[in-house]
């Protein structure tokens, strides 16, 4: 079983597959974004979060019905692991980094100039692409 860290090394990497996944979603059939949810289905409709789209970004998948609800056999990823990845990206749609950087093990001071600038839900999450980019652009030139 392998962790979502043997695929990804950095909190730069984990947001733009959040934002990435998120974009994706739209072409994904029979998926939607609920942001209080990390997975379930429903009538053959599948909804998932944020964190949703970014494990599915990163493993190159399409959430379906059959595969939602097991995401860590899908993966091959140890359950704990994508349980703390989820809540790591979770965490950072209501503009918290420490999660991420702890998950990722960068220092957690350094997280300071990236906290509290975005609040993601249902509705506004379109809206806020031009501040994760900024985010990211930030992240990746610090190396982090």
């Amino acid at each position: 079983m392998r962790k979502i860290s043997d695929i990804i090394s950095k909190p730069s990497q984990a947001v733009q597959a959040m934002l990435d996944g998120m974009r994706a979603s739209a072409q994904w059939k029979n998926f939607g974004i609920s942001m209080s949810t990390f997975g379930g289905s429903f009538n053959e409709m599948c909804y998932g979060c944020a964190a949703t789209c970014a494990v599915y970004q990163i493993f190159e998948e399409v959430p379906t019905a059959e595969n939602i609800m097991e995401r860590h056999h899908t993966f091959n990823v140890v359950a704990e692991d994508l349980s703390r990845f989820e809540m790591a990206i979770d965490a950072f749609r209501f503009g918290r980094l420490e999660y991420l950087f702890q998950y990722f093990g960068v220092d957690v001071s350094l997280v300071i100039p990236y906290e509290c600038r975005i609040q993601l839900y249902i509705n506004n999450w379109k809206n806020q692409v031009e501040e994760i980019e900024k985010i990211i652009s930030e992240l990746k030139l610090a190396g982090i």
